[in-house]
């Protein structure tokens, strides 16, 4: 709770901030903040039962800005599509959650929980002897090279029967419309669903109509 707590304020105002500093407009991102609840729960959930309050704080608040910055590494760099969010909240925070473990875990929490001597295998920055870091990274790295093997196999398989891809024109109208037969974002209670097409094509102009005028305006300051 702590954790998603912290993530979830640092993520509204961390964003709120970005887009003021990049536009020059306020916008509080709820979607984008949501998604900072999920990752300040992803990155706790290694580390729940052995971490003090304080320590879940931070990795809540340090949770905020992986989220942030893997959103926009995959879709600014990597240039993949991914509306969900989905590799920066459950990817990159996952991965933040088994450093911060190895960071965080508190020797007498881990021993209550787990049992045992574990001598110095604690968070390397309470004093730990730095094996909890190996386990992590030798995790990540079986983790990272499992899901590469079959998702990159699956993917091309996906690319070659001609499944990885929808049309443009299914783009932007919604897959809702032409794989589910309805509507996700009705614009009125009973509208139809081939307006939606005619619908985005506006949005758009007027996103282009607004991107324009925010350049005009910063080239005439």
């Amino acid at each position: 709770t702590l954790s998603a707590a912290t993530a979830t304020m640092t993520t509204l105002f961390a964003t709120m901030l970005f887009n003021y500093l990049d536009t020059g407009i306020i916008v509080w991102e709820l979607i984008c903040t949501s998604n900072g609840t999920l990752g300040g729960l992803v990155g706790i959930t290694a580390a729940c039962a052995v971490v003090q309050p304080w320590a879940a704080v931070v990795i809540g608040f340090l949770s905020a800005f992986v989220y942030i910055g893997a959103s926009r590494l995959v879709s600014n760099t990597f240039k993949v599509d991914d509306p969900l969010d989905a590799v920066a909240a459950h990817g990159f925070c996952g991965l933040w959650g088994l450093l911060a473990t190895a960071a965080f875990a508190d020797q007498d929490l881990v021993t209550q929980v787990y049992g045992g001597d574990f001598g110095n295998s604690y968070g390397f920055l309470n004093g730990g002897n730095g094996k909890l870091l190996g386990a992590a990274l030798l995790g990540i790295t079986v983790i990272f090279g499992w899901v590469s093997v079959f998702m990159v196999t699956f993917f091309i398989a996906m690319k070659y029967l001609g499944l990885l891809r929808v049309t443009q024109e299914e783009e932007l109208s919604g897959l809702d419309t032409s794989h589910h037969g309805g509507d996700a974002y009705p614009l009125q209670p009973g509208e139809k669903s081939e307006n939606n097409l005619a619908y985005v094509n506006k949005q758009l102009l007027d996103i282009a109509d607004r991107v324009r005028l925010l350049e005009s305006n910063t080239t005439n300051n």
